[in-house]
Formats: C-alpha cells, structure tokens, sequence
C-alpha cells in the first residue's frame, strides 16, 4: 500500500530527542499503513543507527548523509524517496501530537486546491525558562498565539517544525535551496517561492507539536547572527 503521508526528518546528534520524536510518530492516530517515515542522519558522530533502539530503527526509512550537509539538503535527500501524496515537515527534536498527522491529512483531499498548513511548535513545559516565555511573549521566537487561525499567512511564516504540503508542489518549486547551510531562512525561503508558484500558507492552531529543545540566551546571540546572515542571502536572491 502507497502510504498518503512522507514524513521528513532530518537529524543531528541528540539521539534522546530523536528518539523521543520518533515515539511520538509511532503513537499517530492515523493508520501505520498511511504514513512513511524518512529519518535523514545528516552526519551524526556516532551515527543514528548505532544509539537508537532497534524497535525505532525497523520502523523508519533511515538516510545517512556523510558529512553533515545542512538542514536542507538532508530534506532534499528524503524528498528523493518520498512515495507520499503529501509530504509532512518536522522537525528531530518535535513531539507531535497524537492526531497531528491526522489532521494534517484532513486539510489535503485529492481534489482540493494545493496549499501548506502549519501547525504549532511549542516549547515543552520542561524547556519553559523565563527567557523562552520572554521571547514568545514580544513575538521574538515562533509568535502562533498571533497568527489567525485558518486564515492565509505571509510566507515569512513558513515555519518547518509541523507544516505539511503536497509533495508534487514542493517537487515542482525544486525542494530547499541547500546553499542555506543553517535551520534559519531554509525554510522562509521555500515559502516565498511556494507563495510566488501560487501555493497558499494557513495555520491551523490545532495541529500540535511539542519542542524539545533547550535554549537560553547565548543561543539566541548565535541565532541572530545566523538570522542577518541568511536575510541577507535572502535578500540577494530575490
């Protein structure tokens, strides 16, 4: 059977969140028969395959990249593969909720006018620091709580932690541009060229993801440096 969903993940390092998000993918409510999972190693030290549990390993399509080559091109690599009618994007370190795929599945019938759908990304309770919540707060980090539900978004809100869209429209605007290297702009990028082919963005605020990921102040210094950079590679392209 065809699976309906490609579920792309690219990694590096952090085995126990890897883990952590593939238990979250084999606990879907949707059918196991609907949905694929492609796991990208994008150079992992240890590789992937010798740290997570053989349960998990048996249940994925793993693709090992040597050496690591970026966020987007472990996607592209996975994208290669994908058999689903619609691809879902997360990120190594997300824990979806049991009806996510589900839902995200709901918004593509195979007579529908193409369009992405983003879901939530929000940080575990357990990574909730005053710093974190200072950040969503003013809108620095991920702001959903201000996005409208259901209603069209500006492609500077293609965010790729929980966004699912149909795999012949992300095939046909030519995947991720790999020559950004970082998990910054990759995405933002893709979706102004998804905007331009005429693919709309929506947020629907009850597909959820957890994010399970530590960050404090010095990461959020390298982030905005990151940030400049990549704007202006952005910038230089279109």
């Amino acid at each position: 059977m065809t699976p309906a969903i490609s579920v792309i993940m690219p990694a590096k390092d952090r085995p126990d969140a890897v883990e952590n998000a593939l238990r979250s993918l084999r606990g879907q409510s949707l059918a196991k028969e609907a949905y694929e999972v492609l796991l990208v190693d994008d150079g992992s030290s240890p590789p992937l395959a010798e740290l997570l549990p053989n349960d998990l390993i048996n249940d994925v399509h793993l693709i090992r990249l040597e050496p690591n080559q970026g966020p987007a091109a472990a996607r592209n690599a996975a994208l290669r593969q994908a058999k689903g009618r619609i691809t879902v994007l997360v990120n190594s370190d997300g824990i979806l909720h049991e009806d996510s795929l589900r839902l995200h599945l709901q918004h593509h019938p195979e007579d529908a006018p193409p369009k992405s759908v983003m879901g939530r990304f929000d940080w575990l309770e357990e990574q909730q620091t005053g710093f974190v919540r200072l950040l969503q707060q003013t809108g620095a980090l991920f702001p959903y709580d201000s996005l409208p539900h259901l209603e069209p978004l500006s492609p500077r809100s293609f965010w790729t932690g929980n966004l699912s869209l149909p795999t012949a429209e992300l095939r046909r605007v030519g995947g991720f541009d790999e020559t950004f290297r970082h998990a910054i702009w990759e995405d933002v990028e893709l979706g102004h060229r998804l905007d331009q082919a005429g693919i709309p963005l929506i947020f629907d605020s009850a597909i959820k993801c957890g994010h399970d990921h530590p960050f404090n102040l010095e990461a959020h210094i390298r982030r905005c440096w990151k940030m400049g950079y990549y704007w202006a590679q952005f910038s230089e392209k279109h």
